[in-house]
């Protein structure tokens, strides 16, 4: 009997060690892929004037939400205005037209048109400033005031800076002379943060007039720097699928009572109850997807620990799945997420109250409207909490394959990147963690990315759709000059 216990022990000692072996050997045998070489394009812009064009945009309050559409067309109209007089060349140069009375569509013609055609996206509205909150701005969220080294306003990063950042590369690559071999549509819709109307048109116009494209660009990720577990370097985040979006509402109600005799199981403790258990249990972080990947071109350049358990997924996936949720970026990309909010406590009537709370789902492309909904509801079965659809929403976008960093467009958006921000060790493939405009275009497009070229750190994440929400100079005159050298390579 000890020496049959003997053997199995000396087996498992084996098989730990070659286990070990194995794990460490793998870790050792990532290598990171070569960042592209080359200098940037010569390029010259009125840097001193662009930040002013962009804080007037800012100024212009055209605010749409997912509950309300675009009430004041003559804001909008105000911001073409500011747009034709700010950047004449563009203007002069090339064709414009208004979609749905309020969004707008260019097309630079390029000199070989048996090329497909590339499109940049951005829209002209942004979320509202509600008045409780707007006492946490250093500067009103429409004052467009340039200070202390950034542009204060609300569409700063979401999605004005891109917007004008476009215009003004496009102006300055028209003042150097430069033409595109290759045509470039851009196209700013003027509600992409309420039904999304305007860029759905201008897909449709492209559609009917036959035009093929072969790759989108619109608002995504960012470079960012310490936000990834195990890495500290600076970067580049390209969406190249959406999550979908969905709003539900949970709604618990129990018997009436007082602060002497309250009752037993209270409304609000049962909504409770029910949002622990989905923030614990609903949807577990699963490694596929764009997130494969980029885990495949992060892992060299990860810290020992963090490479290990990259280069062992068969082994190691769950602890390593966990860890990367500690990143808010990462754990958007690696789940359906669940946000809650609104959450109140009413009596209803004398013998009854009722407690609720808002969910917006964040719908990975690996789940549905349908199975989360589901999902949800038998997880809350047993605490009687109704669960009420408030909008429906929209299914994720489409996973386009494993390989997504070699299509040509991201190698395009890639080398992009690498030149005008030469710090970053990666640019990689990820979820764009909401809907955007760009996915209005994928029936037209050959691919469809996302990327706002600002710098983001933990301390301007949260003012995007929050408080206080700025650019630095610095980064806005760095997005536009990433924008030219993006169509300069992406029209060659």
């Amino acid at each position: 009997m000890k020496t049959q216990l003997l053997r199995i022990l000396v087996v498992a000692i084996v098989i730990a060690g070659t286990t070990a072996v194995v794990m460490v050997v793998r870790s050792a045998s990532l290598k990171a892929d070569p960042i592209p070489q080359g200098t940037p394009y010569s390029f010259a812009f009125d840097e001193l004037g662009a930040p002013g064009r962009l804080a007037r945009a800012l100024e212009l309050p055209t605010v749409s939400s997912a509950a309300a559409a675009p009430t004041n067309p003559e804001v909008w109209v105000s911001l073409h205005e500011h747009l034709t007089a700010a950047f004449p060349r563009v203007h002069r140069a090339l064709e414009t037209e208004v979609v749905s009375d309020l969004s707008l569509l260019y097309q630079w013609l390029g000199s070989d048109v048996e090329l497909d055609p590339v499109l940049l996206t951005a829209h002209l509205d942004v979320v509202p400033a509600t008045s409780d909150r707007t006492g946490a701005w250093r500067h009103g969220p429409f004052s467009g005031a340039v200070d202390g080294g950034y542009i204060w306003g609300r569409g700063a990063i979401d999605a004005k800076g891109s917007m004008t950042g476009i215009l003004e590369a496009i102006e300055g690559l028209l003042a150097a002379g430069f033409s595109p071999r290759r045509t470039v549509f851009i196209a700013f819709s003027h509600d992409g943060e309420s039904k999304g109307e305007g860029a759905q048109r201008i897909a449709d116009i492209l559609d009917e007039r036959d035009t093929h494209l072969s790759w989108v660009i619109g608002e995504g990720l960012y470079i960012v720097s310490d936000l990834i577990p195990g890495l500290r370097d600076p970067v580049g985040m390209v969406g190249v699928a959406e999550k979908g979006t969905m709003q539900l509402r949970l709604i618990a109600r129990s018997e009436g009572g007082s602060e002497s005799f309250p009752p037993r199981a209270s409304a609000l403790g049962v909504l409770s109850r029910a949002l622990v258990r989905l923030e614990d249990q609903a949807f577990p972080p699963e490694i596929k997807g764009p997130a494969l990947e980029l885990l495949g071109l992060l892992g060299p350049l990860m810290d020992p620990g963090t490479r290990l358990l990259v280069a062992n997924l068969w082994l190691l996936e769950r602890p390593l799945s966990s860890a990367l949720t500690e990143s808010p970026v990462l754990n958007a990309a690696l789940r359906t997420t669940i946000s809650a909010s609104e959450v109140e406590s009413t009596p209803v009537d004398a013998s009854t109250s009722e407690a609720t709370a808002l969910l917006r789902v964040g719908v990975a492309p690996w789940d549905t409207r349908d199975s989360v909904l589901d999902r949800i509801v038998s997880l809350l079965a047993d605490l009687s909490v109704e669960v009420e659809v408030v909008v429906v929403g929209s299914e994720g976008s489409p996973l386009s394959g494993p390989a997504a960093s070699e299509a040509e467009g991201f190698r395009v958006v890639r080398k992009a990147i690498h030149a005008i921000f030469p710090d970053v060790v990666a640019v990689v493939p990820t979820l764009t963690p909401h809907p955007t405009d760009a996915r209005h275009f994928s029936g037209v497009a050959e691919r469809v990315y996302g990327f706002t070229p600002f710098r983001i750190g933990e301390e301007n994440l949260g003012t995007i759709h929050g408080e206080g929400e700025r650019v630095r100079v610095s980064a806005y005159l760095d997005a536009i000059r990433f924008y030219a050298e993006l169509i300069r390579r992406g029209t060659e």
